[in-house]
């Protein structure tokens, strides 16, 4: 993330970086943001979980 923070503006670095085993499709072959969300949350519970 060094790097990027030395080539691109502060706007344009992420947060985090989430690693996918596979990107989940709808049935067209696009992107399912409610899949992404929903793994989203479920990460956040686990994180939470852990910490407390």
């Amino acid at each position: 993330m060094n790097y990027l923070r030395e080539k691109v503006a502060k706007y344009a670095v992420p947060r985090e970086v989430v690693f996918l085993d596979e990107m989940p499709l709808t049935e067209v072959f696009k992107v399912n943001k409610k899949a992404l969300r929903e793994m989203q949350l479920k990460k956040l519970q686990l994180d939470q979980a852990v910490e407390g």
